[in-house]
């Protein structure tokens, strides 16, 4: 008796598998990824990129910035004010990586200084990057990005535009 129950319950799971076969299930887009323009920046970590030494003064002369496409070395240059160049094409959000923390001051237009959140960390990446500024820019223009000495004689820097409403 017991054998026979044993065989009818094996066979009524077996048939119960066989029928309710279901296609995965799509939950839609990972939400455990991280953002984009993050893995942007820890694929370009290991790239010195761009080697440019800041300009004392923000005016053309300061080397530009590139956005987007490759990371920058910027060497600074002791007991002066440090800036490079930054061409923003369109409204959004100027994301800035630094792997040193207090050396990024502040993003400018004119001798306006655009106000920002506190800088935080991407962990998004092993080595991590330690800060990640994000700073809204409302109009297209030239803007100049200020580094503070620090003690650095030079530092990496990765940049995005996240396009308004993006």
């Amino acid at each position: 008796m017991r054998s026979s129950l044993l065989a009818l319950s094996l066979g009524v799971l077996l048939s119960a598998t066989g029928c309710n076969k279901s296609e995965p299930i799509d939950t839609g887009p990972d939400t455990d990824a991280p953002p984009a323009e993050e893995t942007a920046a820890c694929e370009a970590r290991d790239e010195a990129g761009r080697e440019m030494t800041a300009g004392q003064t923000p005016d053309t002369t300061a080397p530009l910035l590139p956005i987007g496409t490759e990371p920058a070395t910027v060497t600074l240059v002791q007991d002066r004010a440090n800036y490079v160049r930054v061409e923003i094409t369109e409204p959004g959000t100027f994301v800035l990586y630094g792997a040193e923390t207090g050396v990024i001051m502040h993003l400018q237009q004119g001798v306006d200084a655009l106000t920002a959140d506190d800088p935080v960390p991407n962990e998004s990446c092993a080595d991590g990057v330690p800060e990640r500024h994000d700073i809204v820019v409302t109009e297209p223009g030239t803007y100049h990005l200020r580094f503070a000495w620090a003690g650095f004689r030079s530092i990496w820097v990765y940049a995005v535009l996240l396009p308004e409403g993006g």
